[in-house]
């Protein structure tokens, strides 16, 4: 009694050394004992990361980018597909352990043995003969023990009875687990197939994904340069509106207004000059290279080319070798299997593996139509932005028209020297516009021929 009030005395002169808090919340930190005091143990702290997990990978330095070269050091560096091929080995190595121990998953056997449970057992040619029992000297007082040994071994005849109900029972069990086991390796290899045309997308998609990231950042480095030459236009009129003003010929709201022009210019400019650095830093760090700002993106030489419309592939050629439609019919193909070889009791077993391949069948078509529509929008994407590259090449031929106009008119004195730049600048923000459309149906066009190869999205 003196030992359990001490034990409870010392535990409750612990826990009234620690917080109310922790006492009541089972999430908190954990405490330890150091040199007699309750100690707080800081993860944080007295648990730092090995330097190897914190440690930065290195990065390359290079002076220029090509997207060839991106998307090759984009595969090289996806932590992505390093996690798929890991993931593939897992599953058929793991498919293989299960498979191996199916067949080693064997049950023993029991071999019912039966005693003696009455004196006519004994009684038999057969029991004389195996117990050693003399027919000619067999008499009623000679079987005085046949009572309490039949007795007996009607006893020890329920416990065999039992050994081999339950030996019968581990050996059902048995059966169950190696059934079970070849069903979650047949599942795993599904998986694994399924992970290999995951992989294929993966390396799709990427590509698509590093296309367009790429190409965005050619466009906004064109619109920095524009903004640029807008904001020299800008700078042009606001001198010329402070000359006007000193001369009298302008107020000093129109300079204040010229002035708040190039400032909002300048704000922009700087705006997107820092989504581009932020961009390209991202860029440079997922392909393992240093960022340097004047690292050169060079635009693919299909950018610069004379755009053609998008050759139409046919519907179900796509969905034949779609990637999504492979992984469904691959899970058709398993629930099939499994309605097959799944050993049931009832017929509700029965008509949940029947169900079950249904719904696989349903889910093929549900995959099917919604990447009818995907084909579609692509293909009307890409026409819509075939269109706007061959509108943008007029509206630049109609600058160029313009300015042809206005630069005669600036020789013969008609216009000044500070309207003709001013209206030239139009023909580089045609040029521009005109770049960044070819831009997006470059990027389109790239999504287009992804679905050839069984990525639709």
């Amino acid at each position: 009694m003196k030992k359990i009030i001490a034990t409870l005395t010392a535990s409750a002169f612990v826990f009234g050394m620690m917080p109310a808090a922790w006492a009541a919340d089972t999430h908190s930190p954990y405490y330890e004992i150091k040199d007699g005091n309750l100690v707080q143990l800081h993860a944080t702290t007295d648990k730092p990361l090995d330097k190897d997990e914190v440690r930065l990978p290195a990065l390359e330095k290079v002076s220029k980018l090509t997207l060839d070269t991106v998307l090759e050091r984009t595969l090289n560096n996806s932590y992505n597909m390093k996690l798929l091929y890991l993931k593939t080995a897992a599953l058929g190595n793991k498919s293989g352990d299960l498979k191996d121990q199916s067949e080693n998953l064997y049950g023993g056997s029991f071999e019912g043995y039966k005693l003696p449970a009455s004196p006519q057992d004994y009684m038999t040619p057969e029991a004389m003969k195996k117990y050693q029992i003399d027919p000619t000297k067999a008499t009623p007082d000679s079987f005085f023990w046949i009572g309490p040994v039949v007795e007996t071994n009607t006893v020890l005849n329920k416990v065999i009875e039992g050994q081999g109900q339950m030996v019968n029972g581990i050996n059902q069990i048995l059966q169950a687990q190696r059934e079970q086991m070849k069903t979650t390796s047949h599942q795993l290899d599904t998986d694994m197939w399924n992970n290999l045309l995951q992989t294929d997308e993966a390396i799709e998609g990427i590509k698509l994904q590093v296309t367009a990231q790429y190409v965005q950042l050619l466009g906004s480095k064109k619109q920095i340069a524009l903004m640029h030459e807008y904001k020299g236009v800008a700078e042009k009129e606001m001198k010329r509106a402070q000359v006007l003003s000193d001369a009298g010929l302008a107020s000093p709201e129109d300079v204040e207004t010229a002035r708040k022009a190039v400032n909002k210019i300048g704000d922009d400019i700087q705006t997107l000059e820092n989504n581009y650095r932020l961009g390209l830093v991202q860029l440079c760090f997922d392909i393992g290279v240093e960022y340097t700002p004047d690292l050169l993106l060079e635009e693919p030489a299909a950018v610069s080319e004379n755009v053609q419309p998008v050759v139409k592939k046919d519907t179900e050629t796509l969905l034949a070798n779609s990637f999504k439609l492979k992984i469904d019919h691959n899970g058709i193909d398993e629930a099939i299997w499994q309605q097959q070889n799944t050993v049931t009791k009832n017929t509700y077993g029965g008509q949940y593996q029947s169900v079950n391949t249904g719904i696989a069948y349903q889910k093929q078509e549900q995959t099917k139509a919604e990447l009818v529509k995907k084909i579609y929008a692509t293909y009307s994407d890409a026409e819509n932005a075939y269109q706007t590259v061959l509108n943008e090449q007029r509206n630049l031929k109609d600058a160029q028209a313009d300015v042809a106009k206005m630069k005669i008119r600036y020789e013969n004195g008609f216009v000044s020297k500070h309207d003709f730049d001013k209206f030239s600048f139009k023909l580089e923000q045609a040029q521009t516009t005109l770049e960044g459309a070819r831009l997006k149906y470059f990027a389109l066009v790239r999504k287009a021929e992804a679905m050839d190869r069984g990525f639709i999205s």
